[in-house]
């Protein structure tokens, strides 16, 4: 005879944490309040820690949400430290009904074989869908009839299944349901905060479109306007990257254009003279747009925010004060009904034109008004 020795290992008991509620939605004032339980498995709690956002709000076991806590949307989180020092967190959202009914999960799909004498289901919680072995078939119930109580064969209250349909079905959405928060409503997802007239948030599945108050789609932030930063180098000394082409505007593709009331001196020109007034409620008006039949890019503004000497509707700035802030290549720039002010700096045309505050020395010529102004290594001559 053999002996031996067996030995028994015991599996290590899951530990965690797991929120129970007696609800997880306010209809309007109804119910007054919903209680949370911090329920665990395998652990010995020392301390709980309620948070309603990051504001701590309970240390018991259990905790207690009145109606007038929540006006749509919260997040609650429990915080377990168990005796041996391990911390364990769970968290929860409760909502609030402003309008609309209260969102609810479709109905269930049950498949089944036929046995005569049982009941058969289609109602809003159960479709059954029946095998009858007898002849290779499955039915259901056609839509209008419930709880029919199964003969032999179908009869005409069945509808036979040509192929299995989609018996996977995960949610209904009612017309006007509240969905934690969201109404369903005309074929579009909406917030119901403020009102469902006026939303933050607009799914619109019929035209295609998204309205949003504020959000991050990739890399892009909407928030009072539109912003996008890459940090990415475009190249390295051992590798080109390709530049993305982060922005493509067909003509008149794109326009940003801020109106703001501003308060102090505001300045606008009116018949070709610079009129300023001091007041609380001027309209200062920003916007840039792409092109049209004359220009890519269109810069304007209207009123000043500091005063008259810093009017401009576009301001750039070079990297380096030996570079080019602005560089026009096969090129003119026009100005109309304007001129151009050099402050600490010169203006330099090709190989002969004007030099001011350099020392180029350059030789050429220049119109001022109907006259042709002439320099010589610097010195004016000929007028």
């Amino acid at each position: 005879m053999v002996r031996g020795t067996r030995s028994i290992r015991l599996r290590q008991v899951p530990k965690f944490i797991k929120i129970q509620s007696t609800g997880n939605q306010f209809q309007g004032a109804s119910p007054a309040t919903i209680t949370l339980l911090a329920t665990h498995l395998g652990i010995v709690a020392n301390t709980y820690q309620w948070f309603r956002g990051t504001t701590l709000v309970g240390t018991n076991q259990s905790f207690i949400i009145a109606n007038n806590q929540v006006s749509q949307i919260e997040t609650f989180k429990v915080i377990v430290t168990a005796t041996d020092g391990i911390v364990y967190e769970e968290s929860i959202s409760i909502t609030k009904v402003l309008s609309g009914s209260q969102g609810r999960p479709g109905a269930i799909p049950i498949q089944r074989e036929w046995r005569t004498g049982e009941t058969h289901r289609n109602n809003v919680d159960v479709i059954d869908y029946i095998y009858h072995r007898a002849t290779t078939s499955w039915w259901r119930l056609k839509d209008g009839n419930d709880n029919v109580v199964a003969q032999i064969n179908p009869t005409n209250q069945y509808v036979q299944l040509n192929s299995l349909e989609q018996l996977a079905v995960q949610l209904i959405v009612a017309e006007e349901a509240n969905l934690a928060g969201f109404i369903f409503k005309e074929n579009r997802l909406v917030s119901q905060n403020p009102s469902p007239t006026n939303p933050n948030l607009v799914l619109d599945g019929i035209n295609g479109k998204i309205n949003a108050k504020a959000g991050t789609i990739g890399e892009f932030e909407i928030n009072t306007g539109l912003e996008y930063e890459n940090l990415t180098p475009p190249s390295t000394e051992t590798q080109n990257i390709a530049l993305l082409k982060l922005f493509k505007f067909n003509k008149e593709g794109f326009v940003i254009r801020d109106r703001n009331i501003y308060s102090g001196v505001w300045c606008k020109e009116i018949g070709g003279i610079d009129y300023c007034i001091q007041g609380t409620n001027h309209i200062v008006d920003f916007q840039v747009s792409t092109g049209d039949s004359s220009h890519y890019l269109r810069v304007k503004g209207e009123g000043v925010y500091s005063g008259q000497n810093f009017k401009g509707a576009l301001w750039v700035t070079s990297p380096s004060s030996q570079m080019p802030a602005i560089f026009i290549d096969k090129g003119k720039i026009r100005i109309e009904n304007g001129g151009i002010d050099l402050l600490k700096g010169y203006l330099k045309i090709g190989n002969g034109g004007i030099s001011v505050n350099g020392n180029d020395g350059v030789t050429g010529s220049f119109l001022v008004g109907d006259r042709q102004i002439s320099v010589n290594n610097g010195i004016i001559v000929g007028l």
